[in-house]
């Protein structure tokens, strides 16, 4: 049984993200262009990144958190009780996050990308390209996942903002 404690230093961390005031009339993460700033020592590592559409980000959960090991999915108490490994829920035991977005570009030591679910000031602790080996053509959601999913992309307009999201009819 493995029982080591990881730390992990930043490699950046995000300037504009999603805004913490609900006041702004963002509705979506996919509405928000979010800038990260990459740390000086680390800027060689962004070389080609700019070639990929997409990439995944890693950020660590800094804000409003606490453990929770079950919940209903975002928090709707009509959908089943799940535990936190079957939804996205911040709520973590390890409070990683991770998103994939749009990458919009990269200028020097700055990253511009759609659809980051993170804050201002949240640490960025690492960049991956999305690639082949992350892309699934098939794949198994539970029925309330597809209900919510039904919901929301029409109500946010998903079709529109990213196209590039959710499954192919």
């Amino acid at each position: 049984m493995v029982k080591s404690r990881y730390c992990f230093r930043p490699i950046g961390y995000v300037v504009d993200g999603l805004p913490v005031d609900k006041s702004s009339g963002i509705i979506s993460r996919f509405q928000v262009i979010s800038t990260i700033h990459i740390f000086d020592e680390y800027v060689e590592g962004l070389r080609g990144l700019e070639e990929f559409s997409h990439i995944i980000v890693l950020w660590v959960i800094d804000r409003r958190r606490k453990v929770t090991l079950q919940g209903h999915p975002h928090g709707d108490p009509e959908g089943p009780l799940v535990g936190v490994f079957a939804t996205r829920s911040p709520n973590r035991p390890a409070p990683i996050g991770f998103t994939v977005v749009e990458l919009v570009g990269v200028e020097g030591n700055i990253v511009k990308v759609r659809g980051l679910d993170a804050w201002p000031g949240t640490p960025v602790i690492d960049i991956k390209p999305y690639d082949y080996y992350d892309h699934v053509n098939t794949m198994r959601v539970p029925e309330w996942f597809l209900k919510y999913w039904n919901r929301k992309k029409v109500e946010l307009d998903y079709p529109r903002l990213v196209p590039w999201l959710g499954p192919k009819p």
